[in-house]
């Protein structure tokens, strides 16, 4: 049991880190002491979200996508051994529909890990993972709710309704939708500077000052929801084929609602 909980934290990781070789790049030689650097992913706050350009994962970025702050914070916690403090961060990201957020929920609910063990909510968090089809998620669900005996699946019917109700994509995506477009109307009055060249954005990150290209880090992939969602499923829908053995499972099917 434990093994294969294991690997369901070893698929999220490796998919996760894929934005880790644009991570290892450092801040351009030669640059004055307290002159703006060109803005990079280091390698705590970007190697868990592929779904962004690393030149613009900043801390204002992530309060900008509360998903993936939740996920980035949540995964943090966790590899800092603080496991409850990962569970309230990943329950942040999965209220803004964060499907990793959600995977991770489920793998820590399975095992015990920060709270008691309860696999019916592990099932639960793992099978909203899955309900847009991401295929590593749907692999997991169905492993779960194969494990679990009839007095948990009755427990699923019962407890399934209130947990999707807030977290499921049809609550969360319209919540995240409005952030999104909030945060855009925030920047986007000022994307241009006196000239009518396209602002450069300062961000602090440890005190430095971080120049961004405005119209990179306000790209319509970053901040209209529709396109966002494009992104997200091109990453995630596709088997990670290569990166992780998930071992004997031959066949994924829609977990059962």
């Amino acid at each position: 049991m434990r093994q294969e909980a294991t690997l369901a934290v070893a698929i999220v990781l490796a998919a996760l880190a894929s934005a880790v070789p644009a991570a290892a790049a450092g801040a351009a030689a030669g640059q004055d002491a307290g002159a703006p650097v060109e803005a990079h992913a280091d390698s705590g706050r970007g190697r868990f979200i592929p779904e962004l350009d690393p030149a613009v994962i900043t801390a204002g970025m992530l309060e900008a996508h509360p998903d993936l702050a939740g996920r980035q914070r949540g995964m943090d916690a966790l590899l800092d051994g603080r496991p409850e403090d990962a569970l309230d961060q990943f329950r942040r990201g999965a209220r803004y529909g964060d499907k990793p957020s959600q995977a991770m929920l489920g793998e820590l609910n399975w095992t015990g890990q920060g709270t008691p063990v309860d696999r019916v909510a592990g099932y639960l968090w793992m099978f909203l993972a899955a309900e847009r089809g991401y295929h590593e998620f749907q692999v997991w669900a169905q492993m779960y709710w194969e494990q679990l005996d009839e007095a948990e699946r009755a427990e699923v019917a019962a407890r399934g309704p209130v947990l999707k109700a807030e977290f499921g994509d049809e609550a969360a995506a319209p919540r995240l939708a409005r952030v999104l477009r909030r945060e855009r109307q925030r920047g986007t009055g000022s994307m241009l500077d006196a000239s009518g060249q396209a602002a450069t954005i300062t961000a602090y990150e440890n005190g430095k000052p971080v120049a961004i290209d405005g119209r990179k880090f306000y790209a319509e992939e970053n901040f209209d929801a529709a396109a966002y969602r494009q992104v997200q499923d091109r990453l995630w829908t596709a088997p990670l084929e290569g990166r992780v053995d998930v071992g004997e499972v031959e066949k994924v099917e829609q977990p059962p609602r």
